[in-house]
């Protein structure tokens, strides 16, 4: 077994061997615990992604890192869930990220924890949500 370590070895093996090629790390390569890591990968490797599908709750645990994070590398995040298509989900998901809201609690995350918001600038927003794929699309036709 490759255990964690082994699995983020070999996505980054992938992403430096064949540059390019664009590099969508999912649920941010379930490192958004980890982001001077993440960030490094980030840094090194231009042909690579985050999306923030399914680790808004766990980022929601960090905000002040996360919006810092975010901030940085705001033109390499781009949206993503796997949470399904309700309202409530959506509306959510934009409450951590669009808000400055403290210590609320998600029910249908079933999680024992509460969650902060990310305050975003809009044009950070915009990114997130459409821009960035737009480009990375454009690029790719």
């Amino acid at each position: 077994c490759l255990g964690y370590d082994g699995l983020i070895r070999t996505f980054e093996n992938a992403v430096r061997e064949t540059p390019k090629t664009l590099f969508i790390a999912c649920h941010y390569l379930n490192m958004n615990h980890d982001y001077v890591r993440l960030g490094a990968m980030l840094d090194k490797y231009p042909n690579m992604y985050v999306d923030i599908a399914a680790r808004v709750a766990e980022a929601a645990q960090t905000p002040r890192a996360t919006r810092e994070f975010i901030l940085k590398y705001q033109d390499r995040i781009i949206f993503g869930t796997d949470n399904g298509m309700s309202a409530d989900m959506y509306q959510n998901i934009f409450r951590v990220l669009e808000t400055n809201d403290e210590h609320f609690y998600i029910p249908e995350y079933n999680y024992h924890w509460y969650l902060s918001g990310f305050n975003l600038p809009d044009e950070v927003l915009q990114k997130i949500y459409y821009k960035n794929a737009e480009r990375i699309l454009g690029e790719y036709k």
